[in-house]
């Protein structure tokens, strides 16, 4: 009823807890009721007709208080939505983080903004036999990196139980809402008592298990956590599905970001692959460089390259190395043969050029392949056979000891490029001198694609003049420059030398030049990038005894000052006014040493300053007698500079001074030299 009640009245039983006079009434919109006024007096019979015209007065002033407050407290929850869904697809936009990184942030900002006290994501193994949690919110998160993300320590779920809470939404592909003690039954079945305790802990009743859809595929689990009961407000569905609709995109996406980089990493192995063949005469280092490429590419543990000696009908072993956590091993030295009597099913591959899959498991295996296999304790092994002008050479066979391996038709499309590369080789050890031109036509596409990496060109900048050359003592180096736009209309330069020379250097020059355009994404400051460039280098520079010296300064005109930070180069000589003197910046070289630490020197920018960037080629290079150009020359040549020379005149100048100094001795060292000048204001 919409008027006041006297509930108080002789005829009327009071509320309890209410001894006195008690009026009553309804708060509504005229399409939902809102709540119950009541107001109390201790004497009996208090109110009378007045009091509740008057309190009938104050009706819609409360009643649209009483809306407003709801309409408040929806938009709120409205608004928290909405910021999870956008903070969800935004990862969308962020493939680069890793999945399991992306994953933690969508659950933890289900739980932040929404209120839901459990969230789950479920991912199958590569196996396809079982789904395991992959992501969690809160406290089950912490539970969830306490036993580490590999495969034998994650929680997972066969997917032949179709009554388990976690796997049953993706073998059903339907949404679930099944209680609590199911999904903390389940945790505990899973060995996971201490998540099942955490999850227990949490003021909910049921989980609601939604599939995630790539459009036809069930490709993983959300699972949510809710005090609803069985049945979930209709609201909340939708809110789910649409949720689970996001983190589906946003696993599509990272994973097919994980392709893409996968395959970049398989084209760049199949450049290194051509570029080693290319670099050496010793077939040797090229097949090794080839398995080591295909071992880390496809994940398996071992690899075999060997070639076919007709006239015994054996397998005659080149390399056949073996990953292990401490680094690789030789399991059998190069020349080790194999009668193909007790290896006919490499024989086979040879005879009809056709690749093999061999699995331990098959019935039909023969007993030698069977023995062969126990004793390397092999349960899956490809066999591809090497291909020369419609010949069978050889053959490439990839072992792993792990059962749930599988080689899919990417990974053997991969291994069919190397192998093509490893075919080339092995010919090339039986055709040396046939290939040696090839070889040099190789190398001077080497030396051009290295060319392609420096600038054409010198930048047009607004008050500077700049120039630069570089000149590789060998047919490729490891010397470089980089002209760099950076934000806020800086400008920046990295002059760049990578120890030794030749091949290995350019190899390193171009996975420097990659670093550094990843990096820039990141970092702009000279010391930040230098501190980014060491840490994401150090591991392969260490391994291959190399590292590279950086040179990195950012021009800020707006300021007039410059700043550098230096791994490892020569010092920047400037010059003014016919006085030169180096810039106290150091560090050192990228790759020297995991923990070093990079600091940034600044230098104000005056009208007709000239700053001279130079590689150790430059100081270092020596006459016929042996005797150093040196730093005191160098300087010399600074201070001959005339007021009014360009930086094209003040390069040709000291590049010239440096040539003549060599008297025609050829350069020990790739030499680089950049040439900065501020010009006075226009």
């Amino acid at each position: 009823d919409s008027s006041p009640v006297q509930l108080s009245d002789p005829e009327t039983t009071a509320p309890a807890g209410f001894e006195g006079s008690v009026v009553g009434l309804r708060l509504s919109t005229p399409q939902t009721p809102l709540a119950v006024l009541l107001l109390t007096h201790s004497r009996p019979r208090y109110f009378n007709d007045l009091d509740a015209e008057f309190l009938e007065a104050l009706l819609p002033i409360v009643t649209l208080a009483m809306e407003n407050a709801h309409t408040y407290s929806r938009l709120a929850v409205s608004n928290r939505q909405l910021s999870t869904l956008h903070s969800i697809n935004a990862l969308t936009y962020n493939a680069e983080l890793p999945l399991q990184r992306v994953l933690r942030l969508a659950v933890e900002g289900i739980r932040q903004n929404m209120g839901y006290h459990a969230v789950f994501i479920c991912l199958p193994e590569e196996n396809g036999q079982a789904l395991s949690i992959r992501a969690a919110c809160g406290k089950l998160d912490k539970s969830l990196r306490r036993r580490g993300d590999t495969p034998t320590r994650r929680i997972a779920f066969s997917l032949a139980a179709e009554d388990n809470p976690f796997s049953h939404p993706f073998i059903s592909r339907q949404t679930q809402n099944r209680p609590l003690a199911d999904w903390i039954a389940a945790l505990e079945k899973a060995n996971a008592p201490d998540m099942a305790r955490v999850l227990q802990k949490q003021p909910i009743t049921h989980i609601v298990g939604l599939p995630l859809w790539r459009g036809d595929d069930v490709i993983g689990v959300l699972a949510v956590g809710h005090a609803h009961g069985e049945t979930l407000p209709r609201q909340d569905k939708s809110l789910l599905t649409t949720l689970a609709n996001q983190i589906s995109l946003v696993i599509t996406n990272a994973n097919l970001y994980q392709s893409e980089q996968q395959r970049r990493r398989e084209m760049e192995a199949l450049y290194r692959a051509g570029l080693v063949i290319t670099s050496t005469l010793s077939h040797a280092e090229v097949l090794k460089a080839i398995t080591q490429q295909i071992v880390e590419l496809t994940f398996v543990e071992s690899c075999i390259i060997s070639r076919w000696d007709t006239a015994s009908d054996a397998e005659v072993i080149e390399i056949y190395l073996q990953k292990l956590p401490g680094g690789w091993t030789e399991v059998a030295p190069a020349g080790t043969r194999y009668p193909l009597a007790t290896r006919p099913l490499v024989r086979e591959a040879l005879q009809e050029q056709q690749l093999k899959i061999v699995s331990l498991d098959d019935p039909s295996l023969p007993s030698t392949e069977r023995n062969w296999m126990a004793k390397t304790q092999a349960k899956l092994r490809l066999i591809m056979p090497l291909i020369v002008r419609n010949k069978s050479i050889g053959v490439i066979e990839l072992i792993t000891t792990r059962a749930h391996q599988r080689f899919t038709g990417h990974i053997i499309r991969l291994i069919q490029g190397l192998a093509a590369q490893a075919s080339i080789a092995l010919e090339n050890a039986r055709l040396h001198e046939a290939e040696v031109k090839r070889i040099e036509q190789e190398m001077d596409l080497a030396r051009r694609i290295q060319l392609s990496l420096l600038p054409e060109e010198a930048p047009h900048i607004p008050g500077l003049s700049i120039a630069a050359r570089s000149a590789s003592a060998r047919l490729v180096g490891g010397d470089f420059y980089r002209y760099l736009t950076l934000p806020d209309g800086r400008f920046g330069i990295v002059v760049g030398d990578v120890s030794g020379k030749g091949v290995p250097s350019a190899l390193f020059m171009a996975i420097t030049l990659t670093a550094l355009d990843t990096q820039l994404r990141q970092q702009t400051s000279p010391e930040g990038l230098l501190n980014r460039l060491n840490n994401a280098l150090y591991p392969r520079m260490h391994a291959n005894r190399m590292n590279t010296g950086l040179l990195v300064g950012t021009f800020n005109l707006q300021q007039n000052e410059v700043e550098f930070a230096n791994a490892g180069m020569i010092a920047p000589l400037i010059q003014r006014n016919k006085h030169a003197q180096w810039l106290d910046v150091s560090g050192l070289p990228v790759g020297a040493d995991p923990h070093a630490t990079y600091r940034g020197a600044h230098l104000a920018l005056t009208p007709g300053t000239t700053i001279l960037l130079a590689s150790d080629g430059i100081l270092e290079a020596q006459n016929p007698a042996g005797e150093l150009y040196g730093f005191e020359r160098f300087e010399a040549a600074a201070r001959q500079i005339p007021p009014d020379a360009t930086s094209d005149q003040i390069l040709e100048h000291i590049w010239q001074d440096t040539t003549r100094y060599l008297n025609g001795a050829d350069p020990h060292d790739d030499m680089t030299l950049a040439v900065i000048k501020v010009q006075p204001a226009s």
